[in-house]
């Protein structure tokens, strides 16, 4: 994996619209250069870009990483929502960080590696239930260094 824009907006994807159930493990470089907010697309729909559009306008949800922590945020066309932010006291001296999450029916779940207990978990009353997973950077430059994606049962 390579890095992604820095002081720039932009977004990869991979897989299909119609995935549903899928669990994660990246692990990233902490985001330290640029302006903005870097992180990774959770079953997202209806992605397009261009210089005029709102910043949240797909259908998704967007786990925002930093070198203090995670935010998931939900995305309906420019109507964002965002869960609290957990931060992850040892990511402010980190080099790299690794997370663990599982997208399943209506929950999101993210982990720190080796934990059991959830770092952040969310219960979507309407669930966006399928879509593609990447990368997103509105100017945070995020390095991904290796990513594997699974099938949940």
């Amino acid at each position: 994996m390579s890095t992604l824009l820095v002081n720039k907006k932009g977004f990869a994807l991979f897989g299909k619209e119609g995935y549903t159930d899928y669990a994660l493990d990246v692990t990233f470089e902490m985001p330290k250069k640029g302006n903005g907010s870097c992180g990774i697309l959770l079953r997202a729909t209806d992605v397009s870009f261009y210089d005029a559009q709102v910043e949240g306008s797909y259908f998704g949800y967007g786990v925002v990483v930093s070198e203090r922590g995670v935010t998931l945020k939900r995305s309906r066309y420019g109507q964002v929502g965002t869960s609290s932010f957990e931060a992850v006291k040892a990511w402010e001296t980190a080099e790299t960080g690794t997370l663990h999450i599982e997208v399943r029916g209506s929950r999101v779940e993210i982990y720190l590696p080796g934990e059991e207990k959830p770092l952040l978990s969310f219960e979507d009353a309407k669930p966006l239930t399928h879509g593609m997973w990447g990368f997103f950077s509105t100017g945070k430059e995020l390095s991904v260094l290796e990513c594997t994606v699974a099938p949940l049962e």
